[in-house]
């Protein structure tokens, strides 16, 4: 015997529910998602693994809030001078081949931590 199926009505509408009488500002959606202790757990990670693929790179997370609320066509666009639309922020922290080192090197975890995850030791090869 098959069981009836049955139409999902819900009480509300589904998805993500916001309240209107709130006001809503990027960080505070952030903060909803992430504790300060993962944002401080990412950005160290983040930090220790661009500075082993590049010892000079800066730090990435302030920029990527501002590349969130700031909407452009492409990541190269945040560095375009040449446009009538040009944003200039972005290149006064970094350039654009910095930030593309660092965005690659986004980590979670300790790059110390994925070796040991591997099977290997720090230090070994």
């Amino acid at each position: 015997m098959v069981p009836q199926t049955v139409r999902f009505r819900p009480a509300r509408e589904t998805g993500p529910q916001l309240s209107s009488v709130d006001s809503h500002s990027p960080m505070s959606l952030f903060k909803q998602f992430f504790s300060e202790s993962a944002v401080s757990t990412l950005c160290h990670n983040t930090n220790a693994q661009a500075a082993k693929a590049s010892p000079d790179a800066t730090p990435l997370i302030g920029l990527l809030f501002y590349m969130a609320m700031v909407k452009v066509s492409s990541i190269r666009d945040y560095w375009r001078q040449s446009s009538v639309f040009s944003v200039p922020f972005p290149a006064t922290v970094m350039s654009r081949d910095r930030y593309r080192i660092i965005s690659w090197n986004v980590h979670m975890s300790h790059p110390d931590a994925d070796m040991d995850n591997a099977g290997m030791k720090t230090g070994q090869g």
